[in-house]
């Protein structure tokens, strides 16, 4: 066979785009890939004529802020593929599928900036992570890499005759996807305050054998003292994206420097967060006024502030070495180590409420050290894997001064990062609707205490479901959203069972058998059973609707404003304003996820619409089709 000549490998080309290109939504789980139009029109113009130069490197750093060599190693804050001002769709930069991007990227190469992807054709929507990113484009890369092996074989006449170039099926990449492909893209701090959800939940139904005083101390400490610990937590995963950024660069001694900056400041933050632990007392004089609740309260929360520098360090560990989903699908350590931690805390409070194997029962202080020795455990052990077995470890290059200068760096990039924010904000709402709670003139300390345990309870179960829901969404194929139905339907029906159907057992078990608590458990059984259905419901909607549509404007809108602009206010006039007492606050939990479903519908339609006005825009998203060649010239490609 005659080697390909100039015009036919680009009549080849071109064809290749075109057919990938032409497509008016994307798969579930794929994302844009912008590209600078300057660069668009010089590749236009080498692909339809003979004499035209070739475009050269992909060229995008003219669509992004200067300095960004510098916040992509980390020497400054910010991301670096941070959009500068005043970029139009079609003028400044155009979007590509993945598959098409990875096979010009094969052909002409990029600079060293990152990808710049996005979920819609806005540059300033929401940023992919790095993480999801390498999940995108995996598949994409290895076909670019075969496509233009094969067209380098074509134009040196080097391989027999084939037919041209058809349409890729990803329905093999479907196939081996990960047995669990909703747990991948679960945030790492929502597996944190999982844990955290978890841990206390447990505390305070081993408290409750050592008298209805003790929990509700218990109780309310363990929301007060979740927004100083949760916040340090969060910020301390955003060092994920720097080391990812400098692991995409080819340099693992910058991931072990930024791991250095990780442990400092979570060694730094541990000294605020231990005094507020301390301090617990003064701030919950104003809740309640019984003192043996109070000197519960600031006993539980002083022997917790053992167990906060490893509670940070291990954030530290698995933001760095900690994946959810290996790559051949099995469940990671990371997962493996929250989960062996529940049930050794499980196991450790038993021990040290009862007393066995030489161990004198601890009654009070029990379940407070249960919690701190399974955090020593959990970071030691995290520490050997990452050590031993975990191949990341390459990159600790030993201690380095260099991690307090990026200290600054890391701060600011911290404190500024959106959804650290945005995931603090539902514990404090909580903790300001129990202050709404202790100025009701309708609520005594026990429904107060009662309305923090069912606190942490309903947060467990919004944690999952929101982290089941919002993984679907970047999930590939129909079974990951049939296994993520089928799991937030199980386990969120399995605790409203237990709710709605135990009763009065499921307090006695967890709270005793103080008629104020049963009264209180009966006064908020109901809307608390509407809020866990509706919370099932919403997620159920997300994980089938969301496709498609905006999701960092759904979080905004059905998320954010949902706590702060309904829950909250309504807290207030429900139970403190109407006096409807403990049942009216958490009636306005159930009107917060009643405007979280009307704003999923609200963002399913909003996003539709918007796909359908995008249809004439496909023509001007990477070719200009009114220049396309004629009908005569498409067919060229068929015939060898």
């Amino acid at each position: 066979m005659a080697p390909w000549s100039s015009d036919r490998c680009r009549q080849e080309e071109l064809y290749f785009v075109q057919k990938h290109e032409a497509t008016a939504t994307l798969p579930r789980g794929q994302c844009w890939f912008l590209i600078d139009a300057k660069w668009n029109e010089r590749w236009w113009a080498y692909a339809t004529t003979a004499d035209s130069p070739a475009p050269g490197p992909i060229t995008n750093e003219t669509l992004v802020e200067d300095s960004w060599r510098l916040r992509l190693h980390g020497d400054a804050p910010g991301n670096a593929d941070t959009p500068c001002l005043g970029l139009q769709l079609t003028t400044d930069y155009v979007c590509v599928t993945s598959l098409v991007w990875c096979f010009l990227v094969e052909l002409h190469g990029t600079s060293g900036l990152p990808p710049l992807a996005r979920y819609t054709k806005d540059i300033y929507s929401v940023q992919v992570p790095s993480v999801l990113l390498d999940k995108v484009l995996k598949v994409p890369r290895l076909q670019a890499k075969v496509l233009v092996s094969s067209f380098v074989h074509h134009s040196t006449g080097q391989v027999s005759p084939r037919p041209p170039t058809v349409p890729i099926d990803n329905k093999a990449s479907n196939a081996v996807a990960s047995s669990w492909p909703f747990l991948a893209p679960i945030p790492l701090a929502n597996w944190m305050q999982l844990q955290y959800c978890i841990l206390l939940a447990t505390d305070i139904a081993f408290h409750c054998h050592n008298g209805s005083n003790m929990w509700q101390g218990v109780a309310l400490a363990s929301v007060w003292i979740s927004v100083p610990t949760l916040l340090v937590q969060f910020a301390i995963t955003t060092v994920r994206p720097l080391c990812s950024h400098a692991s995409a660069v080819g340099a693992p001694l910058v991931v072990g420097v930024w791991f250095q900056t990780a442990l400092v400041f979570a060694g730094v933050a541990s000294v605020p967060v231990i005094l507020s632990y301390v301090s617990m007392g003064k701030f919950l004089v104003w809740i309640v006024q019984d003192p043996s609740t109070v000197a519960t309260a600031r006993a539980f929360a002083a022997t917790l502030a053992v167990g906060v520098p490893p509670q940070f360090a291990f954030s530290a560990l698995v933001s760095v070495f900690g994946v959810v989903v290996q790559e051949g699908g099995g469940i990671s350590p990371l997962v493996v180590a929250h989960m062996l931690t529940w049930i050794l805390n499980g196991l450790l409070n038993v021990l040290f409420l009862h007393g066995c194997i030489g161990v004198p029962p601890l009654g009070v202080h029990g379940p407070a050290w249960a919690t701190v020795m399974s955090q020593y455990v959990q970071v030691i052990a995290f520490a050997l894997w990452a050590l031993f077995v975990s191949p990341s470890w390459n990159c600790w290059g030993g201690w380095s001064l260099e991690c307090i200068r990026r200290f600054p760096t890391f701060v600011a990039s911290a404190m500024t990062t959106s959804w650290v924010w945005k995931t603090i904000l539902d514990w404090a709402c909580a903790c300001a609707v129990l202050v709404f709670a202790a100025s009701s003139s309708t609520m005594n300390a026990t429904q107060t205490s009662t309305q923090a345990f069912f606190l942490v309870l309903f947060h467990c179960g919004r944690v999952f479901a929101q982290s089941i829901g919002d993984a679907s969404v970047q999930a590939e194929g129909s079974n990951a959203r049939v296994h993520a139905t089928v799991v937030v339907l199980g386990a969120l029906g399995v605790f409203s069972a237990s709710v709605g159907l135990g009763g009065d057992r499921f307090v006695g078990f967890f709270l005793g058998t103080d008629p104020q608590v049963v009264d209180a458990f009966r006064s908020v059984e109901p809307s608390f059973l509407w809020a866990l259905g509706l919370l099932t419901g919403s997620t159920v909607m997300q994980v089938w609707l969301l496709q498609g549509a905006d999701e960092e404007f759904f979080h905004r809108v059905g998320h954010m404003c949902a706590t702060a602009f309904v829950y909250a206010p309504l807290s207030y006039v429900m139970g403190v304003t109407w006096q409807w007492g403990f049942g009216g606050m958490w009636w306005s939990m159930v009107c917060s996820q009643v405007w979280t479903i009307l704003a999923l519908c609200w963002v399913t339609v909003r996003g539709t619409s918007s796909v359908q006005s995008l249809v004439d825009e496909e023509s001007r998203s990477l070719l200009p089709l009114q220049r396309a060649p004629s009908q005569e010239t498409s067919r060229q490609h068929v015939s060898n």
